[in-house]
């Protein structure tokens, strides 16, 4: 049976219960984040928590109240009056942890914690300005942290949630891997595989992948090793083609396929190793069997699609006009040439 226990203090500290939210919570949060990625010197963390309380002193700023929940494995801070969502976060927990170790075989390290902020200043003041505006989450996987940006789920429920907390999730457990395993998972993989573990958030975009591949227009797995594109409509590709590939894997070989790359991930063995040894295919091999599932084989009918677009269809009725109009003009002139043979003129 599992047992919560629930405490309350400001949002800019994680000590006992009973203080009251200030008008220097905000900025606190501000520096703490800050100095939590920044340093680990003591000189240099206590000379600019003083700094930070002198210049919060100034900021009228009022930060959400927020409380704590703790269950087996997982603590979650939230704002007070969320806390239904929270105990939901940790139902969600125990559940994916399970799933994870089931379809993975690896489960993310515990203690995770999980911070839920009701406003999008606060969320922005945590993450150090490394959320994006359609941000619903961010995994921190040296810490083991999530935060959650609830700003942008009140209006979409609990669903939302379950997928946001569940796709988190799975970065910590890629984490978990690299850690175990010394080794980096490519971030095309890390992506599909939380998008695939989680579900996918009913976002607009979507279904733009077939029209890349069938324009021979997919992004090369080499691109996306280390990164996703910040476009907009090539970040909504690379996530689509990421997940596509992960099922890929599954539909091809077996489910038990992706939990033995984990597995050998966290074993020591480097990705393309891990995938040579479970499906007998390097990256590079992998990605022209997807491509040729997509039914990308016919290079001229791919060329004449790739280079199909607004424009080219505009150039080519203009010149499709053209070529009627000389051909009628052409026309045109023999018939008045033929005319004039019959009737001369005057002399």
């Amino acid at each position: 049976m599992m047992i919560l226990g629930t405490e309350h203090w400001p949002l800019n500290t994680d000590r006992g219960p009973g203080a009251t939210v200030n008008r220097l919570g905000l900025a606190v949060l501000h520096v703490q984040a800050s100095l939590e990625r920044a340093t680990q010197f003591g000189a240099i963390r206590f000379a600019l928590i003083a700094l930070t309380i002198v210049i919060a002193a100034a900021w009228p700023v009022c930060a959400s109240e927020m409380a704590k929940i703790t269950g087996d494995g997982i603590s979650v801070v939230y704002p007070k009056a969320m806390d239904g969502g929270a105990r939901t976060v940790v139902q969600i927990y125990h559940k994916a942890r399970e799933s994870f170790r089931r379809d993975l075989g690896v489960a993310p390290a515990e203690p995770v914690l999980v911070r839920m902020f009701a406003t999008e200043a606060e969320f922005k003041a945590f993450t150090g300005g490394r959320s994006k505006p359609e941000t619903l989450g961010l995994a921190f996987p040296s810490r083991n942290l999530i935060v959650v940006n609830c700003s942008r789920l009140d209006r979409s429920g609990y669903n939302n949630l379950r997928i946001t907390v569940r796709h988190e999730l799975c970065h910590l457990v890629v984490g978990a891997i690299e850690r175990s395993g010394g080794q980096t998972v490519p971030y095309w993989f890390n992506e599909g595989l939380a998008v695939y573990t989680s579900g996918r958030l009913p976002l607009p975009g979507q279904g733009l992948l077939s029209a890349y591949v069938s324009r021979d227009t997919a992004l090369p797995l080499s691109s996306l090793e280390s990164s996703f594109p910040t476009q907009s409509t090539a970040l909504q590709v690379a996530y689509e083609q990421s997940v596509d590939i992960v099922r890929f894997i599954v539909s091809e070989h077996s489910p038990r396929a992706i939990s033995e790359i984990c597995t050998k991930m966290a074993g020591g063995q480097s990705f393309e190793e891990a995938l040579v040894s479970v499906i007998g295919l390097t990256p590079e091999q992998l990605e022209r069997k997807w491509l040729d599932s997509m039914g990308v084989t016919n290079s001229a009918v791919a060329f004449v699609l790739r280079h199909l677009n607004v424009f080219s269809i505009l150039s080519l009725l203009t010149i499709i006009a053209f070529a009627r109009y000389m051909l009628r003009r052409r026309r045109a002139m023999a018939r008045w040439e033929r005319e004039e043979n019959v009737f001369p003129r005057d002399v």
